[in-house]
């Protein structure tokens, strides 16, 4: 906070002089080195002379935030040096950094149209207490480019006078930064897509030849072997692993492949992605569409049928279920995609679930378009429930 010389800050007014600080009063009784004389008569000896109230002029601290203080007509009557900075910055020509005109004359300055008369109305509604503050997110165009701000106005009791306090931040960096991670994460999910297509093409291609090979040795043996009894319980025991590792192989690699959207919409990719899983896992499978998901852009569509394609994968992997519910439906501008098992729910350690790096991405997928997941397990089963906004 920016002090000039012979003014105390605000919370060096609280101090009494004579303890404002042990060790430099104690090493100016002592004249050690630690205390330069012409320092202490030019710094020290000034702080701590008082200003009568009355003659001090209201001020505030310094920050990164530019903050006005209004009085109850909505007149400015403080601001501190972060807004007259800010007010430089833009060029705006302002007597006094807008001190005693209306804050909602200055701020049409950064907000060529905003509503005078609405504004006045909120500010008469935060007074009266209908509110509990104004929020506003805009952009203005500087020298440096696009700058993303943000406004609060709230309240503030100043005695019996009624008071307002707007700060203004700049969110141009944050938006950068949200941006970045947008991106990056799209770049992960991509990549993360593309790995699980490969590892699904070499369990169908590969894999399961080589499983395919397995079996055809496996009844070579059964036909020529000449063993009986335990031999052939060991032969049978090895073919009924192999069984079910060339099931499991088929179903994994079906769910790894990411799958695009059908022609004819979300709610018949989904229909056709179940009725593939039901043919390879044998679950019985249910499906509740409202036609008004369609309504929906793809990527947030491609997002929904990715979400149920994990949720599946997860349910195949560890919830041992024999029944799978999936629902599609539109509730208040927002698609929700919901699958239900009825298996033993998320294992868990320590009272906390167990997650997998499937629901991470499924986590991934709703965020991207600034949704968010809800997952409840118990012996009842799992639910996964997906919140995306149409807009």
């Amino acid at each position: 906070m920016h002090m000039p010389p012979g003014r105390l800050g605000p919370a060096e007014s609280l101090r009494a002089p004579g303890k404002a600080n042990g060790k430099v009063a104690d090493a100016k009784r002592r004249g050690g080195p630690g205390v330069a004389r012409p320092l202490e008569n030019a710094v020290f000896a000034p702080a701590f002379q008082e200003q009568p109230a009355a003659d001090r002029p209201p001020r505030i601290a310094s920050g990164s935030s530019e903050i006005v203080i209004l009085d109850g007509d909505g007149q400015i009557v403080v601001v501190n040096q972060a807004w007259r900075e800010t007010v430089a910055a833009f060029g705006f020509v302002l007597r006094n950094a807008g001190i005693g005109a209306p804050y909602a004359e200055v701020a049409r300055r950064f907000l060529p149209d905003l509503d005078r008369a609405a504004l006045e109305l909120s500010l008469r509604r935060l007074l009266t207490g209908s509110v509990d503050d104004i929020r506003h997110t805009y952009a203005i165009r500087s020298v440096r480019g696009l700058r993303w701000r943000h406004v609060q106005i709230t309240p503030l009791s100043v005695g019996t006078a009624g008071r307002f306090v707007a700060i203004h931040d700049d969110l141009t960096e944050v938006a950068l930064t949200q941006e970045a991670l947008q991106v990056t994460s799209e770049q992960l999910l991509t990549a993360r897509d593309e790995e699980r297509q490969r590892i699904a093409i070499e369990l169908h291609d590969s894999t399961s030849q080589h499983l395919a090979a397995i079996s055809l040795g496996l009844a070579r043996l059964r036909r020529t072997s000449t063993y009986s009894g335990p031999g052939t319980a060991i032969i049978d025991e090895i073919a009924k692993s192999l069984s079910e590792a060339v099931k499991e192989t088929r179903v994994l690699s079906y769910l790894m492949k990411p799958r695009g959207l059908a022609p004819n919409g979300l709610a018949a990719s989904v229909c056709q992605y179940l009725e593939g899983f039901a043919q390879r896992t044998g679950l019985e499978i249910a499906l509740e569409a409202d036609p008004a998901v369609e309504r929906a852009a793809p990527p947030l569509q491609h997002a929904a049928l990715r979400i149920v394609q994990e949720a599946l994968l997860n349910t195949n992997r560890h919830a041992h279920a024999r029944r799978v519910s999936v629902e599609l439906a539109v509730v208040d501008a927002q698609l929700i995609v919901s699958v239900a098992d009825d298996g033993r729910g998320i294992p868990s350690e320590h009272g906390e679930p167990c997650l997998g790096v499937g629901i991470p991405g499924m986590h991934a997928r709703a965020q991207q378009f600034s949704g968010h997941l809800a997952i409840s397990s118990d012996e009842a089963g799992t639910r996964v429930r997906a919140t995306l906004p149409l807009a």
